[in-house]
């Protein structure tokens, strides 16, 4: 499995389009899905990565769990399949640009099995959050050696 690491700095054109990292446009080359997050970002998925997301929702009561059934609106009817132009690029939905805050310029932000869109003042807020946050023991134990 691809692992996304790192994170680039890319300006969008007058199109809206947004240049994918070379090192991740392997990973994407049979297309990807965008899609918004709760907080004001976005995820682009590998489509194997997204058919593993929609599974997880399998023989799960969203019909009758309101917080599933909201996470899952979220999810799936913000995402946009799409496929890399001739030169690396997507072009990222207005509404999908809005709730993400992205005007100039975006840093995508490798997290693994995903990457994170962000605008670039949201990701220093979040880089500073990230650099404090108490970490639960479930974390403390994904860390240990």
């Amino acid at each position: 499995m691809f692992a996304f690491l790192n994170q680039y700095t890319h300006t969008l054109d007058d199109k809206s389009r947004l240049t994918i990292p070379a090192d991740y446009r392997q990973a994407f080359q049979d297309g990807l899905v965008i899609t918004c997050a709760q907080e004001p970002h976005l995820v682009l998925f590998t489509l194997p990565g997204w058919e593993a997301l929609t599974q997880r929702f399998d023989g799960k009561p969203v019909f009758t769990d309101p917080r599933l059934a909201d996470l899952r609106r979220l999810i799936f009817s913000n995402a946009v399949p799409m496929t890399l132009d001739g030169h690396g690029r997507i072009r990222i939905p207005d509404r999908l640009r809005l709730h993400a805050q992205i005007e100039g310029q975006a840093v995508l932000a490798g997290v693994g099995d995903h990457v994170e869109v962000w605008s670039p003042s949201l990701w220093q807020e979040k880089q500073e959050q990230l650099k404090t946050f108490p970490l639960s023991d479930a974390q403390e134990e994904m860390l240990r050696i």
